[in-house]
């Protein structure tokens, strides 16, 4: 087997365990340097490992948890499309012209202008939910919008609104979370 191979299984064996691990303290204390380990982590690859150790033992959403999902999740998604760009690209020099894709697939720039749009409204519709006490929008649909398209829409709507702002999950998340889909984006460009 190859040694790369092998340096992922166990690397990703090594963050889900530890991710399992994490998450019963998570319910009794918070623990910053197993969240910073964990970080590592998925930087070093352990990604899915972590991912599905989220979904077999840590299922809830949490405040003490949401940065270490995003985090982790957006790290995966940037070094997957790069791996399998790398693999997968033909011969030749890196496109970065990525607005070529909304020229040739209008439908992709529609589509990231109305969850954007419909974003930017969830986030004053909260803000204003927080002033007047209503029922809140849950911190997961908030980011889950950022993550399918709509990051400019909450940059947006943090700023106007100043909403948001102080949660290391949206003020850190976000930007990451644009990050992670101009990668995608660009990765995208160098298939086609």
């Amino acid at each position: 087997m190859d040694k790369l191979i092998i340096y992922l299984i166990c690397i990703n064996i090594l963050g889900a365990v530890l991710d399992g691990v994490t998450a019963a303290r998570r319910r009794r204390t918070s623990h910053k340097a197993l969240s910073v380990l964990l970080g590592i982590i998925a930087i070093a690859g352990g990604g899915p490992g972590m991912i599905i150790a989220f979904a077999l033992c840590d299922r809830t959403a949490s405040k003490t948890n949401m940065m270490l999902r995003v985090f982790t999740v957006c790290v995966c998604v940037i070094e997957l499309a790069v791996f399998m760009t790398w693999k997968l690209r033909p011969a030749g020099k890196w496109n970065f012209a990525f607005w070529d894709v909304f020229v040739e697939y209008r439908w992709t720039l529609w589509f990231v202008a109305a969850v954007s749009v419909v974003t930017f409204v969830m986030f004053g519709i909260d803000k204003y939910r927080a002033i007047k006490g209503g029922y809140r929008i849950p911190i997961a649909v908030l980011l889950g919008m950022a993550f399918a398209g709509g990051s400019i829409g909450a940059l947006l709507g943090m700023v106007v609104f100043r909403h948001k702002i102080r949660k290391n999950y949206f003020s850190v998340g976000v930007p990451l979370i644009l990050v992670m889909q101009v990668v995608l984006l660009m990765c995208v460009v160098n298939l086609l």
